[in-house]
């Protein structure tokens, strides 16, 4: 059974360029398409003729042209531009692992279109589950699933639409770090919540900022906490601090038990 560490290792190995997962086999990576998406699929034989399978999107990947894109269409509330690109590689990575299970997960960008992508097949009557690290809320976004009618999406909404989705589906998980700002904006789609304390990058920030150096100005230390502050806010959001949290704790190299 897949643990959170699997995910999180896999959602790591997504933004390398041809990505590979120890004791997983890389069946098939997506991209890079023109609108920035990427993803990666994974398998693992569990014994004869039994597979565990990961979809893994890649988040944000430095200042490309389409991640900030579709960065601005989630701050917008609108469709994120790369979500037909993600619906795509999940349509092909569901016939791959047919009769297999199949596991969504994604960090920062790629979480906010793991979860659009969960959400769309729940109401569409295929549940997957599905794990998101440090992802930004998406709601807003999501309500564009239903169409441009506004009536047919509220009408759906506590039907079969995203607020059934929140209080009904228990395989969704959203895993966050404290004190990072991306996994707080918006409104998520997922009740299910794992916030992890953040004393890796914590440390990082009493290194980045002893005491003793900041004692001369105001200035000096006003740049120096800002400085502090973002390098914090950095290490918080990065998929490879969240690998190491996870490392840190046996119960996360566990099988997920889903609440």
């Amino acid at each position: 059974m897949v643990s959170l560490l699997d995910l999180a290792r896999a959602c790591e190995a997504s933004y390398k360029n041809y990505p590979e997962l120890p004791n997983w086999t890389t069946l098939h990576f997506y991209g890079p398409r023109p609108s920035g998406f990427f993803g990666a699929l994974f398998r693992r034989e569990l014994s004869d003729g039994i597979f565990e399978n990961i979809l893994a999107y890649r988040g944000t990947d430095g200042l490309l042209d389409g991640d900030m894109a579709s960065n601005h269409d989630i701050l917008r509330g609108r469709m994120v531009r790369q979500f037909p690109d993600a619906l795509a590689a999940l349509r092909d990575a569901l016939k791959q692992s047919e009769g297999h299970s199949l596991y969504i997960t994604g960090h920062s960008l790629g979480g906010g279109l793991a979860a659009l992508c969960s959400l769309d097949k729940w109401r569409r009557g295929l549940a997957l589950p599905t794990v998101t690290f440090n992802a930004p809320g998406l709601a807003t976004s999501a309500r564009h699933l239903w169409g441009k009618t506004a009536s047919l999406y509220e009408r759906e909404l506590r039907s079969s639409g995203l607020e059934a989705y929140m209080n009904e589906y228990r395989k969704a998980l959203h895993v966050q770090t404290e004190g990072d700002p991306i996994a707080h904006f918006g409104t998520p789609t997922m009740r299910n919540l794992l916030t992890l304390p953040n004393l890796n990058c914590a440390q990082s920030l009493n290194h980045l900022t002893p005491v003793h150096t900041i004692a001369n100005s105001n200035r000096d230390l006003g740049g120096q906490m800002f400085h502090g502050f973002t390098q914090t806010a950095f290490c918080a959001h990065s998929i490879g601090n969240l690998v190491t949290l996870l490392e840190q704790n046996p119960r996360y190299q566990e099988p997920i038990e889903w609440s």
